[in-house]
């Protein structure tokens, strides 16, 4: 068994144990059966598969010692910006146990499964024992296979990951640059007493970035035992990827170099495409064989686009079963909570395997504007949503359909809404601004009345109250003032006969 004290020597001289059929060179890296003595149960074990890594593969296809470092990069269009950007993942190992393979792939996802059932993806720390993992894995219960499990902990714990605008977050629905490794810190213990007397359990931390994505829920159900039966990595990481993707769509059409070196994991050295199509060969009719995916003429699969470039496409079988979430027997717990979005697609008939791809390959912005288009064409019960409902929703999004005619999106009804109250504020405005410039004028001109009042003799003062009852301009109060028999009220009206006279004095002046 290995241990943590192991030098290079012992490392290199267990990866060539025969006994757990390991491919020795790039050349078997196809070929090279699966290291177990797995029984072929009709029943499924759903575990969960981490979507950032069937999308970029971090290991290798084989254990290959003249490989150091690991580059995927991939030129695309954001679909949020519209730019183009390099999204791109490095992964580095340890000089002593080398890059993870295939192998330490399949570990990886039993480790996933255990967390997953142990505490529903809560704690980032998880215990087990190896015979778990080997149960799950259906490998046979020797020493080799506790030892292998214990080689891919200290390479796991040993790898960095850089992936530069290629790190899905779910919960910010963005692309973003990180590093860190898989896990922090593993223990491994032998199954012996502890001093409690209960076996002595395994356990490993996930790295907080890394669980953070199974926490948020950027995972999809994998049909494990399945991924298990196949016989070629390529298989199996085309399992992965396509899997992830055939929830969006039934077909694919992608650069056949990008497919294979950058999704796959072939070596890029491989600079004949006809070379790149020999060694996917395998996987593909594999993938046939068993359901996943539908058969397809040679010129219809493989189409030349250029000089040197081709593409390659992909379909899913049109009865094949997608596994998801309401059948997980995972664990009875409810699974990561979806986003607000994932919920209202949800709430409108679309699966949530269905909702999370939407949501995940979308703006915000366009799965919001569909189902308030949705909305509206179910409450005038439109036939377009009357057959399928849900499969128009999503295909609305996919398709991005205009909007019918008379629709007035929640964004619309805002700006419109906005408009009226700047024109409502405006007027209102100005009826404030015209009640304050009164006032101030009212108050200007009884200082002006006063100061001129203030300034004339008494008997200046009763030939201007006897001048201004004789007014003509204002004989309308004059003679209100007349008929009033309340002495305060005729007070009154007089100070405003007064007002208005010297006023008119006043302003006869200026």
């Amino acid at each position: 068994m290995l241990t943590s004290n192991n030098t290079a020597k012992d490392v290199v001289a267990f990866l060539k144990g025969a006994e757990m059929g390991l491919p020795r060179n790039a050349e078997e890296l196809e070929e090279a059966p699966s290291p177990s003595t797995r029984s072929t149960p009709d029943e499924r074990l759903l575990g969960k598969d981490e979507m950032n890594l069937a999308e970029f593969p971090i290991t290798l296809l084989a254990d290959r010692k003249d490989v150091s470092i690991i580059i995927r990069e991939v030129p695309t269009r954001d679909e949020q910006t519209g730019m183009m950007v390099l999204r791109k993942v490095t992964v580095t190992g340890s000089e002593l146990y080398g890059l993870p393979s295939a192998q330490d792939n399949l570990i990886l996802l039993g480790l996933i499964y255990l967390t997953k059932r142990a505490n529903n993806f809560r704690e980032r720390r998880v215990g087990f024992s190896r015979s778990e993992v080997i149960k799950v894995l259906g490998w046979a219960d020797s020493g080799q296979s506790y030892a292998r499990i214990e080689l891919s902990l200290k390479r796991w714990a040993n790898v960095f990951v850089l992936y530069e605008n290629a790190w899905w977050e779910k919960p910010h629905q963005t692309y973003s640059s990180k590093g860190f490794g898989i896990i922090d810190d593993f223990e491994v213990h032998d199954g012996s007493a502890s001093r409690s007397g209960e076996p002595a359990r395994s356990n490993i931390a996930w790295n907080e970035v890394f669980f953070q994505s199974l926490e948020a829920g950027f995972v999809r159900t994998i049909d494990l035992k399945l991924l298990l039966r196949l016989r070629h990595p390529s298989s199996q990481q085309m399992y992965r990827f396509l899997g992830k993707h055939f929830y969006h769509t039934p077909s694919l059409t992608l650069d056949l170099r990008t497919f294979a070196c950058e999704h796959v994991g072939l070596d890029r050295g491989y600079k004949d495409n006809g070379k790149l199509k020999e060694k996917l060969q395998p996987a593909i009719e594999e993938l046939e064989e068993i359901g996943f995916l539908e058969p397809m003429e040679r010129d219809e699969r493989y189409v030349k686009v250029g000089p040197g470039k081709w593409t390659i496409t992909l379909r899913r079988r049109s009865d094949l079963e997608l596994v998801d979430d309401p059948l997980d027997p995972v664990s009875p717990l409810a699974g990561p909570e979806p986003t607000e979005q994932e919920k209202a697609l949800i709430d409108r008939g679309v699966t949530p395997a269905a909702a999370a791809e939407l949501a995940l390959s979308h703006s915000a912005d366009r799965v919001q504007a569909k189902i308030e288009i949705f909305d509206w064409l179910v409450a005038r019960k439109d036939k377009r949503v009357s057959k399928n409902p849900a499969g128009y929703l999503a295909e609305s999004i996919r398709k991005d359909y205009a909007a019918p005619r008379g629709f007035e999106s929640e964004a619309q009804r805002r700006e419109r809404a906005a408009v009226l109250d700047e024109q409502r504020r405006k007027v209102e405005d100005a009826k404030r601004k015209a009640v304050e410039a009164q006032r101030e004028k009212e108050a200007a001109d009884q200082n002006r009345i006063r100061a001129y009042w203030d300034n004339l003799s008494r008997a200046e003062q009763e030939r201007v109250q006897e001048d201004a009852l004789a007014s003509t301009t204002l004989a309308f109060l004059v003679k209100r003032y007349r008929s009033q028999k309340d002495p305060e009220q005729a007070a009154r009206t007089l100070k405003t006969i007064l007002d208005g006279h010297i006023l008119q004095i006043l302003d006869s002046r200026s």
